[in-house]
């Protein structure tokens, strides 16, 4: 007999190297830094990197995109890639500067890019330090 033995929590999964969610301070693509515009579907607001093989980038228009991501550690280097079509990647190189900050630089898609982030504390989410009640008050109730 076959059992499935499921695991949650922190222990579910490998945390990857660049695990967290960046809020973008800085686009430049093509040696032109673009402005943050709400309208504009091709310039990164956030990403988010929680899986190992999958990354989140939300727009400036707050559309969501899903790619396949591919980390090597030893070269600092990251390829993403539209997962419906593997076999256009695009490859940045990554650095951190200090523990709060990621710089991305390289080819995404046709486009040179150096893309400035910052870190988001995630113990700074309400849902993750408020702690756990199993009756929640009023704003909670909702």
């Amino acid at each position: 007999v076959k059992r499935k033995y499921f695991i949650s929590g922190d222990a579910a999964y490998n945390k990857t190297p660049l695990f967290g969610i960046y809020n973008v301070e800085k686009f430049v693509r093509n040696n032109n830094t673009l402005l943050p515009l709400v309208t504009d579907s091709s310039q990164w607001k956030t990403l988010s990197i929680f899986l190992s093989k999958n990354v989140e980038i939300k727009m400036m228009n707050d559309n969501i995109k899903t790619y396949g991501f591919i980390t090597d550690t030893s070269t600092r280097k990251i390829q993403l890639y539209n997962t419906d079509n593997a076999t256009q990647k695009s490859t940045l190189f990554y650095s951190l500067p200090d523990s709060m900050h990621l710089i991305l630089s390289g080819k995404l898609e046709n486009d040179s890019v150096y893309i400035l982030m910052q870190k988001q504390d995630l113990n700074k989410f309400e849902l993750l330090n408020r702690g756990f009640h199993w009756i929640n008050e009023y704003p909670y109730n909702k």
